[in-house]
């Protein structure tokens, strides 16, 4: 019986401590932002939306997002787009992640990384216009192929009561009534001990 009662309460004991350690994850802060050909070059763009984000180092008061989406623009075979935003929320404003991707209306996505786990004030103006360019030079995007994108923002990721992060389903929306489909934008938090790691989740659904 003393047995049985002592494995109760270090079962309780364990369960308490790992409900304790757990983060609550809820509907991250998110930002999107759109090229305009007419306003500048596609690399330096880019690099203007990254400098909000944190790729500089920033003033006490401004404020990065949890994650943002440039969109770049489509083409009748799919949609480019810059996804990135911060690792977790360990450490504030100190790493963060983002990557060119093509996401056709059919087939695999393309990624091309431009940087990962990434010390923002060490990232440099310089490094990612020299990785843009050259996935230009390569033929991965051709700016005079890219046509605006019609999105939609899911307006439940701007209710100011705390959500709980599964329990938004896609934050951007794209759909392509000629393919039938539609294409989702989701940052997913994911709890991991005492903070929420981040990553953009990007699934396809048939109309």
């Amino acid at each position: 019986m003393k047995t049985w009662i002592t494995t109760l309460i270090l079962f309780f004991s364990v369960l308490i401590v790992t409900e304790l350690k757990a983060q609550t994850c809820y509907v991250p802060d998110v930002q999107y932002y759109e090229w305009n050909a007419q306003k500048n070059t596609l690399p330096r763009f880019v690099v203007a939306c990254l400098q909000q984000e944190g790729l500089t180092k920033k003033e006490e008061n401004a404020s990065t997002h949890r994650g943002f989406v440039i969109f770049l623009g489509q083409t009748s075979k799919g949609i480019y787009a810059i996804e990135g935003g911060q690792a977790s929320d360990a450490v504030e404003n100190t790493a963060g992640f983002a990557k060119l991707t093509f996401t056709p209306f059919q087939g695999a996505r393309q990624v091309f990384l431009l940087y990962n786990n990434q010390p923002m004030e060490q990232l440099t103006e310089q490094a990612i216009l020299k990785k843009l360019w050259k996935l230009h030079k390569d033929g991965v995007y051709q700016v005079n192929d890219l046509m605006p994108i019609n999105f939609i923002q899911n307006p439940d990721i701007n209710k100011q009561n705390l959500q709980l992060a599964n329990s938004i389903q896609w934050m951007y929306k794209i759909t392509n009534s000629k393919k039938q489909i539609s294409i989702l934008w989701n940052l997913q938090a994911k709890s991991s001990m005492c903070w929420c790691n981040y990553q953009w989740k990007v699934s396809k659904k048939a109309l």
